[in-house]
């Protein structure tokens, strides 16, 4: 799997998870992210590129902000946390790394 697909295939799966624990604020601006990562191929590869790069600087972005950020997104319910948040938390790791090392 390529770079892109490894980071989109991630950033698919905080997106499936921010949505099932009920965080669809947070699930449609990564959403954002993502069709930008993914540049329509009909485009000019440099138009892409850019495109690519930006997507991958908004996610870096994220973990940048203060209180009330992306770090700190709970999934919770009236019962108190869902389990679901160990595995936002591994992914919101790997998301990063994967970020990071894409924007070289």
């Amino acid at each position: 799997m390529g770079e892109t697909a490894e980071l989109a295939a991630t950033l698919t799966a905080v997106i499936r998870l921010l949505t099932q624990g009920g965080e669809p604020a947070w699930a449609g601006r990564l959403q954002g992210i993502l069709h930008r990562l993914l540049a329509d191929d009909s485009v000019a590869s440099q138009q892409a590129a850019a495109s690519q790069q930006a997507a991958i600087r908004e996610i870096l972005a994220l973990y940048q902000q203060g209180m009330g950020g992306f770090q700190d997104v709970v999934l919770q319910n009236r019962s108190g946390v869902l389990p679901e948040q160990r595995d936002l938390d591994v992914l919101r790791h790997r998301l990063f790394a994967a970020a990071r090392e894409q924007l070289g």
